[in-house]
Parts: C-alpha cells; structure tokens; sequence
C-alpha cells in the first residue's frame, strides 16, 4: 500500500557557464520493505519523469534504479528534493530519455528518526528492489509506458548499494527482474576488507565514511559497543551525535574531524583497534556479515560493470578483490558446469 503526491521538479545539470534544465515530474511514494534487522518497516522513495514523457510527447528508453551516494542530512533525501546522479541522466546534453527510481533508504525520508543503514548489507538492497516494484506499479496505474531497458547504479556508497541491490535481485527477484546492466563505481563492497586497510595504513582521505560505517553497525545491529570504547575523547560524544543528527554535510563532518585528527588512531578507541578486544571481534564479526560476498550466489547471465581507482584514497581498491574474486569463481563454476554436459 502507497501514497503518492505529484509535483513538477526542474534538476539542473551545471555544464560550465551554460545550465542545462529539463521538466520533470516527480512522483513520491511509500512502500514496504524490510529494516536492518529483517522486520517489515515503510519506506519512502521518488520516480522522476521528464515532462515530454509524462505527456506522452517522447518514449522511455527505461528506467534507471539509482542507489544514492553518501549522504548525512536529512534533506538530502531524493523525497526531499535533492538530485545527484540522476540528474546527469535526465538533463543531460543527449536527452537520454529515462525514468529514474530512487530509494531514500531507511534512515532517510519517512524513517528519518532511525539512524541510517549505511553499507549495511543488502538492506539497501532490498529497499532499491522494492522501490522498483512498486515505482512500476505507479508508472502503469499513470498509464506511462516505463520502455525495455532496465539499468541499476551507483557510486561510493552507492556503488555498494548496487551490488546489495544485485544480490538481493540474484537471491529472491531472477523472475520478476532483469537488469539489462549493472554499473557501480568505488564501493566498499567487502566491508571488513576495508577496515583491514584501514588498520593498517592508519589513514584515509575520508574518515567520516569510517565513522558513519562504525556508528550505523553499532545502531542497527544492536552490537551495544559503548561509544567510550568506540572513538577517542572528544569524538566519543560528538561523532554519535553529528552522525545521529544528520544535520552537517558528510564533508562538514569530514572537515570537523581532520581539524584535530591526522590519523585513524586518532579518532578510534584503542579497544576497537586492538583486534584481540571483545569489542573489536565484534564489530568485525558484524562487518563480515554486512560485506556484499556473503551469503549471495551471482547469476552469470547479469552484467555487471565496475570502476574502481587503484589509486582511491577514499575507499581502498582492496575491497573490490573480493568482489571480483566472487564473480569470477562462480563464473568459472557455471562454465566448468556447462562443458561437463
């Protein structure tokens, strides 16, 4: 069951000194999904239509599902309005004509009073999958035909969020959907790996999607680390709070942060970077378990495409190994299995 409210939008593509706009409409809805923890929870998502196809003047080429990137406030929900990727694809100079689905994650839009599931899991997932279904139902019930083509991206935190959204598709939707592409683009889909790179090197050029991954594990999968044991003093109290917030910019925290940290073991407690403390094995045990290569078995006849800098000092190249490694292996299985027959 949803509710929907309709308004027109103007995204703006910014190309130099000459903006490109396009009319949209934009279309809010609620939905159901599933939380963190798997319980059934609402969620809300938007659907952007170019104007001449809302009006029946242009054809869908199709939809592109679009996995936000990071985000802290609230208003940067895509409910609340604000337009990242997608609006390089509506106002773009080649008037590439799709309709864009995005979720605002739990966390965001109608749960913004839940601390938010960032790179947790295939919860994401799920929430992309299920604003999906339902924007299709919209599109149909409006008498908009959404067109054959069917892509689903990311970027950052977003690109793990694609790869979520493609398990959970690989898991339970191979019948209901079929992505005809996937693109996700320095993503943090091995979770733990990251955190290894990051104990190791002592440094990252964005500390705050650190922090943010700590805080949300600890929230939403209920670990009970004491915040004391988490971060150093004085970000033990203020790193919970501007994150739980969501009242700065991720680069406004980032920014708050390096005033007085250089590095890692600056702001983490000696008890989480210890990796022989209770508290730290249970922080990495969580991270296994919300790391993409877990529990997900590939479907060989989906593309995927992923872009990742060896020389990413925001998110460690070390984390799309595993990745690449999982998709490889069950590539080579499902090939082994054919010349067997």
């Amino acid at each position: 069951i949803y509710t929907l409210s309709l308004h027109d939008a103007l995204p703006i593509l910014a190309l130099g000194d000459n903006p490109i706009t396009r009319q949209v409409k934009k279309m809010d809805f609620v939905y159901p999904s599933v939380d963190p923890v798997g319980n059934p929870v609402t969620l809300s998502g938007t659907v952007l239509i170019p104007r001449d196809i809302w009006d029946g003047e242009a054809k869908s080429d199709g939809i592109i599902l679009v996995n936000h990137f990071t985000t802290m406030q609230k208003n940067q929900a895509p409910t609340r309005g604000f337009f990242g990727l997608e609006s390089l694809f509506i106002a773009s100079p080649f008037k590439a004509n799709y309709i864009c689905v995005m979720s605002d994650f739990f966390g965001f839009g109608v749960t913004e009073r839940y601390p938010q599931a960032f790179v947790q899991g295939t919860t994401n997932g799920y929430a992309s999958i299920h604003a999906l279904l339902t924007a299709r139902k919209l599109l149909d019930r409006q008498g908009i035909d959404y067109g054959p083509l069917l892509f689903n991206m990311g970027y950052s935190s977003g690109g793990f969020d694609a790869i979520a959204t493609q398990k959970v598709r690989d898991n339970e939707y191979r019948d209901e959907i079929f992505f005809d592409k996937t693109f996700a683009g320095g993503g943090p889909y091995d979770v733990n790996a990251c955190y290894d790179n990051f104990l190791k090197t002592d440094t990252t050029s964005f500390i705050c999607g650190v922090v943010m991954t700590m805080v949300a594990t600890n929230e939403l999968q209920k670990l009970g680390i004491p915040y004391s044991d988490m971060f150093c003093p004085p970000f033990d109290t203020k790193i919970p709070a501007w994150v739980l917030a969501k009242e700065i910019h991720q680069l406004a925290l980032k920014d708050s942060i390096s005033k007085t940290a250089k590095y890692i073991s600056d702001v983490i407690g000696p008890k989480i970077l210890d990796t022989s403390t209770p508290e730290s094995r249970k922080l990495y045990n969580a991270l296994v378990t919300i790391s993409l290569t877990h529990d997900w078995k590939p479907d060989p006849t989906q593309k995927i495409y992923l872009l990742h800098a060896r020389e990413d000092d925001y998110v460690p190249f070390a984390s799309a190994h595993p990745l690449l490694d999982k998709l490889r292996s069950e590539e080579r299985r499902v090939g082994e299995e054919c010349r067997s027959r």
